[in-house]
C-alpha cells in the first residue's frame, strides 16, 4: 500500500470534505482552527447562538459567537419584544458582521438555532414575528458574504455548540450579578 502524504490527502478531497474533515477534527480539538483549505483559502469555521432570558418573551438577550480561536459575546437589557429567536439572529448576525470584508474564504456557520438555519437556507419562509427585522437583515447580509466566498450554513445540536451557548448565557449573567465571578457550563448545569 502506497504511503499517502498530508499535502496529496489535503489536494486529493474537495473543500466540502475538507470543511467536514476539519469541523470533526475541531469538535475534538485535535488540530488547530485557523487553517488554509486545499485551495490556500481561508477558513472560518463559526459558531453562534443567542438565549432569551429568564423569560421568554420578554427576558434579556445574550449572544455568543465564536470565529476560529475569537470569541464575542453582548447584552440587551429585558424587553417585552425580546425573544430567544430574535437573539438567535442577532448573534448569527454578529458572525456576518463580522466576515463582512473576508472574500475568496471558506465560511463554515453552525448553530443550534433550527429556524435561523432552515430560513437561511431556504428551506423555511420567513414569517411575521418579532425576529422579522433580524432574520431580513439576515438574509442581505448572508447573502452579500456568499457572493464573495463559499459558505455554509449548518444546524448542530446544543452539545456541539457549547461554547457560543456558554457566551450567550454568560452576557446575562454577567450583567445581572456584576460582581459575582464568571460562570462556567458546569454552574449552568446545576
Amino acid at each position: 500500500m502506497k504511503k499517502v502524504g498530508r499535502k496529496e490527502l489535503i489536494d486529493s478531497i474537495t473543500n466540502e470534505e475538507f470543511s467536514q474533515l476539519v469541523h470533526e477534527r475541531i469538535l475534538h480539538k485535535d488540530i488547530p482552527t485557523s487553517v488554509k483549505n486545499n485551495k490556500n483559502r481561508e477558513l472560518y469555521n463559526c459558531y453562534f447562538d443567542g438565549a432569551c432570558e429568564p423569560i421568554n418573551p420578554g427576558g434579556a438577550i445574550g449572544a455568543g459567537i465564536c470565529i476560529n480561536d475569537t470569541t464575542d459575546s453582548f447584552y440587551l437589557k429585558p424587553d417585552p419584544l425580546n425573544t430567544n429567536n430574535m437573539a438567535e439572529y442577532m448573534a448569527f448576525n454578529r458572525v456576518l458582521e463580522l466576515l463582512a470584508n473576508k472574500t475568496d474564504s471558506v465560511i463554515n456557520i453552525f448553530g443550534d438555532s433550527m429556524l435561523v438555519v432552515m430560513q437561511m437556507n431556504g428551506k423555511w419562509g420567513i414569517k411575521k414575528g418579532s425576529y422579522l427585522n433580524e432574520a431580513l437583515k439576515s438574509s442581505k447580509l448572508f447573502n452579500e458574504l456568499e457572493r464573495n466566498n463559499k459558505i455554509t450554513l449548518r444546524w448542530i445540536p446544543r452539545e456541539q455548540n457549547e461554547k457560543a451557548d456558554e457566551l450567550s448565557k454568560n452576557a446575562i449573567w454577567r450583567k445581572k450579578n456584576k460582581n459575582r465571578p464568571h460562570r462556567n457550563a458546569q454552574d449552568q448545569r446545576s
